[in-house]
This record gives structure tokens, C-alpha cells and sequence, in this order.
């Protein structure tokens, strides 16, 4: 069986100096991306995605950026064999505070990283998502965000 799949997330952004730095987070699997998750009833995409970032990494001073948002879609197998197209909705954070105080309880998450765009291209785990921080930078240039 095919299905689809919605969810929502941030791309959690940090000035550090003359550059901004993302949080990365890993998941029980193993594999490293940003925080994301389902909607639950009722909630829009940015409700969806500050509850995760919340759940997953204790941030809440955090602004979003207006009008910008990135998606990531691939298609994966569920244990039960079925074919999930997933469609991942990310919208930037500039985060004021960037300790982190995993809320997560039930061990989704394995651990976080802040970092630089270099960094992040090295540790990320799918090229979909090194794409994203690719995209990233290159709005981040555009706006004069970082140099």
C-alpha cells in the first residue's frame, strides 16, 4: 500500500560571529536532522513545528522567520511494507538562548549538535537533508544574514 505523510519542523539557526549555526539532533536510529514531527488535531505547521522543537530540545525563545520555508520530500518503507511519500514542512528559528534541555522522555532523541555549515554537511545523515543546508546558507547570503 502507498500513503503520505505530513510533517512539520525548524531549522533552528544560532549567530555565532559572522555565521549562523544550526541545531542538529539525532535520532534513536541513530541518523541526524532537525527537529520535526506530526501535527496533532487542530494544529497548524508552525504550531506542529514549535511543539516539536520544544519536545525535542527544551527551546522556547526562539523567533520564526516570516515568510520562508524549505520542504524535504522522500519516500521510504514502513516496517509494515508500505510506501510512505513524506512531505517534511522546515521553517527557520533564530534562536536567542541555545542551551539545550531535551524534554524528549521517550528516548527519540539521542543526542544534539550546534553547527556550522560545514560541520553540518559532514554529520548530517541523508543528502536530502545536507541539500536543506545548502538552501539554508544560500537564503541566509541572499538576506544578509551572514557574509
Amino acid at each position: 500500500m502507498e500513503r503520505n505523510d505530513l510533517s512539520y519542523g525548524i531549522i533552528p539557526l544560532f549567530r555565532s560571529g559572522n555565521q549562523c549555526i544550526q541545531l542538529l539532533i539525532q535520532d534513536h536510529h541513530g541518523n541526524w536532522g532537525f527537529p520535526k514531527g506530526h501535527p496533532k488535531e487542530g494544529e497548524t505547521g508552525f504550531e506542529t513545528a514549535l511543539r516539536e522543537l520544544y519536545e525535542e530540545t527544551g527551546i522556547t525563545d526562539c523567533n520564526l522567520l516570516p515568510g520562508i520555508s524549505f520542504t524535504d520530500n522522500y519516500q521510504y518503507t514502513a516496517e509494515n511494507g508500505d510506501k510512505v511519500n513524506k512531505t517534511v514542512t522546515y521553517y527557520l528559528a533564530a534562536v536567542n538562548d541555545p542551551r539545550i534541555e531535551q524534554k524528549d522522555t521517550d528516548g527519540e532523541i539521542k543526542a544534539t549538535l550546534w553547527a556550522d555549515a560545514e560541520t553540518a554537511l559532514k554529520t548530517l545523515t541523508f543528502e536530502n537533508r545536507k541539500k536543506l543546508i545548502n538552501e539554508v546558507q544560500q537564503y541566509l547570503h541572499s538576506q544578509n544574514l551572514i557574509q
